[in-house]
């Protein structure tokens, strides 16, 4: 048997994962992303995790980074969490371990991966949408993915949702991600507890700082303030599946990130705005489903790149 190895750089852990020929894991080994986020510490991290892994029957390597890259070359362009500013981190580390070496932003392999784990079920076309820190996204059209003529395509976290609204971190205000992030939902929250100081969101604060996880905990509690906080963002959620759907008509629409774990209590009322807002509703309705694979979705894609190149 044949098998390729997936590496997953994350804001904080590296992940190398060894995967078969019918697209599993079978063997996975990680270290903490290095906190210089210099990029010649994490090849050097990476390195080390790669030569811990047995490589006898490996054909290539694929590797997802957060960021914009230059496919065809390997090359990171530029992220705004590691620094790699044309950093040819797809060469450097095929002639560290002489085995072919392709990249890709984290997004896309992430729907790669997702994309192969219901291959069987005959569709052509998905997109995927991942809600954690920031917003990802990643389409498939006709068994292509797709990545632009620069290959910056899609970032739709940094679309505008709100005119002239929040302040985002790659300069613009008003971002989709603004709105749809763990990021976001923890910040309105705060806003909240601000203004609440006796509901149970600030009282939880009060012990530890909010985390997404605490906040959908509170609501499903029956925490009035944490219901109508979490059904604002889940609806800044579904607006932004129904923009997907109109742009893209696609067949399937994936939803992952730390929100996957929230299964129908998201997907209902994600599913209920598509129907009523989609542009042509005399068209089939989309599958609207949670991400299946987890953490696993970004090793498993980019161990794929190379068959979607």
């Amino acid at each position: 048997m044949s098998y390729r190895i997936g590496i997953d750089i994350g804001g904080t852990n590296l992940v190398v994962g060894l995967v078969d020929e019918n697209f599993a894991i079978v063997d996975e080994i990680s270290a903490p992303t290095p906190a210089s986020r210099n990029p010649n510490d994490v090849v050097e991290a990476l390195i080390k995790l790669l030569e811990k892994m047995p490589c006898k029957d490996v054909s290539t390597i694929g590797i997802g980074s957060p960021g914009v890259v230059d496919k065809p070359t390997g090359t990171m362009i530029c992220d705004n969490t590691i620094d790699w500013n044309n950093f040819a981190l797809g060469k450097i580390i095929a002639q560290a371990v002489g085995i072919p070496t392709f990249v890709d932003n984290d997004a896309n392999c992430a729907a790669l991966g997702e994309y192969a784990a219901d291959k069987t079920k005959g569709y052509s076309s998905m997109v995927f949408i991942t809600i954690g820190t920031g917003v990802g996204s990643g389409v498939i059209i006709n068994d292509k993915l797709l990545t632009g003529a620069h290959y910056c395509a899609p970032e739709f976290g940094h679309t505008t949702y709100i005119a002239k609204g929040e302040p985002c971190n790659c300069g613009r205000t008003g971002c989709y991600e603004c709105y749809a992030s763990f990021t976001a939902l923890i910040r309105d929250a705060n806003r909240l507890a601000d203004k609440s100081p006796e509901c149970q969101l600030a009282k939880l604060r009060s012990i530890a700082p909010l985390s997404g996880k605490q906040i959908f905990d509170c609501a499903h509690s029956g925490d009035e303030t944490a219901l109508e906080l979490v059904a604002q963002f889940i609806d800044y959620i579904a607006d932004g599946v129904v923009n997907l759907n109109n742009i893209f008509d696609p067949e399937v629409i994936v939803i992952g990130g730390g929100i996957a774990k929230q299964g129908d209590f998201v997907i209902k009322q994600v599913q209920a705005k598509l129907e009523k807002e989609r542009f042509c509703k005399l068209q089939p309705m989309p599958l609207v489903k949670m991400a299946i694979l987890g953490n696993d979705a970004g090793v498993i894609g980019a161990a794929m790149l190379p068959l979607y190149q």
